[in-house]
């Protein structure tokens, strides 16, 4: 679906990094009210990267300064060290938006979910002692860490994510399984809407009056957004080998 608007008002810039931009949008397909939306020029659907370049060059009237943001559990995503992650994360998010573009709903939500479990995998990698062989055999198909789901409950029991977080993941995963082991399915389908519309306005917090495809995908990318900078908490806080000098029968 190609989501058009009619007006923007009101641009603020999200935070002091100036990377978004929190507008109020009148859009087509929801014509009788104005929206809130947060712009990002890395938006993976069209309209938010356009109305995002137009707000920051003045069409819609000059940009305000943000609000400060009070107790956020989450640093800066300028202060966090992006090399390891992000060249992989924007990869990603054009090989998503092409599939959004022209793909499948069955290929979005693979796609998707497929970097949320490889983000999970590489959380978890972050922090555990560094140990290439047994890393191999922990995420391996048959090791402890081999799975979706025992990656995304690793990643919870270890405090690198939150429980909310987890159960997003859990909802999204539900999702997959499905739709990796059927043909034919659409996320309008009802049995599909109300979860998609659940995680949207979990993750984003802007009502549900989108479809459902772009509610999933939304949802999304607002998880990975949040799982590279738990990514980047994990390698910073990551832990050491055990040294004990001592010979076993001495300790």
């Amino acid at each position: 679906m190609h989501i058009t608007y009619s007006s923007v008002r009101d641009p603020r810039w999200v935070s002091e990094a100036k990377k978004q931009i929190h507008c109020l949008v009148r859009f087509d397909h929801i014509p009788d009210e104005e929206v809130p939306f947060v712009a990002d020029p890395n938006d993976v659907e069209p309209h938010g990267r356009e109305i995002f370049a137009k707000c920051a060059a003045g069409e819609f009237g000059p940009v305000a300064e943000c609000i400060p943001a009070v107790n956020d559990p989450l640093p800066d995503p300028d202060d966090i060290q992006k090399p390891d992650a992000w060249p992989d994360v924007e990869k990603f998010l054009q090989d998503a938006n092409a599939e959004n573009a022209n793909g499948t709903d069955r290929g979005c939500v693979l796609v998707w979910t497929s970097m949320i479990d490889e983000l999970l995998r590489r959380i978890i990698e972050a922090f555990l002692v560094p140990d290439t062989k047994r890393s191999s055999e922990f995420f391996g198909h048959n090791g402890p860490a081999g799975s979706f789901s025992a990656r995304s409950k690793i990643a919870y029991f270890l405090g690198l994510i939150a429980e909310d977080e987890l159960r997003i993941i859990d909802k999204l995963r539900d999702i997959r399984n499905d739709f990796a082991h059927q043909y034919g399915v659409s996320l309008a389908d009802s049995s599909y809407a109300g979860r998609c519309a659940y995680v949207y306005k979990t993750m984003c917090g802007e009502g549900v009056r989108f479809p459902p495809r772009l509610q999933f995908t939304s949802a999304c990318g607002s998880l990975v957004t949040i799982l590279v900078r738990r990514y980047d908490h994990a390698r910073r806080t990551r832990r050491e080998p055990l040294i004990d000098d001592l010979p076993l029968h001495q300790r």
